[in-house]
């Protein structure tokens, strides 16, 4: 065995000792139980991210579906109980998948805004009668896929 198989036999250990150190500091680093407790906080806001878009899917529908079976002389009103205030609802913003502002005005007329847990929303939708001949406007709808698109459309 020649001084250069030795010079490199030695290159080589020292490397491997070198990356067996990487090794150890990294999993000192970063531990399982951190690397488990990381996946687990992306999986659950995943989940609730999926939870909150189910919720906003049934709530658009629903208002949909009772829009379009109005007749004429009929309009949809869409309460929100916030405790002492009663909000009727003219449109909703989810600036993301968990979060809701329902937007309308309040009992005085007042512009007021609910601002919430997207699965602490409670609503009261009710057809009431109205003036024939008005056509009374839809409840608006703005979801965070549409905010992007809209703002990826206007750069």
């Amino acid at each position: 065995m020649g001084i250069e198989d030795h010079m490199k036999r030695m290159a080589l250990e020292q490397s491997m000792h070198q990356r067996g150190i990487d090794a150890m500091v990294e999993q000192a680093r970063n531990p399982p139980e951190k690397r488990q407790a990381d996946w687990t906080a992306y999986a659950f806001r995943n989940l609730l991210a999926q939870q909150g878009q189910n919720l906003m899917d049934v709530i658009k529908k629903r208002i949909e579906d009772l829009e379009t079976k109005l007749e004429a002389g009929e309009e949809l009103v869409v309460y929100c109980d916030t405790g002492r205030d009663r909000i009727r609802v003219q449109s909703f913003e989810f600036p993301n998948w968990h979060l809701g502002i329902l937007c309308g005005k309040d009992e005085n007329g007042n512009a007021t805004q609910r601002i919430a847990n997207i699965q602490n929303i409670e609503l009261t939708c009710k057809v009431m009668k109205t003036n024939p001949a008005s056509r009374p406007p839809k409840i608006g709808f703005c979801l965070p896929d549409q905010k992007k698109e809209s703002a990826n459309e206007q750069t």
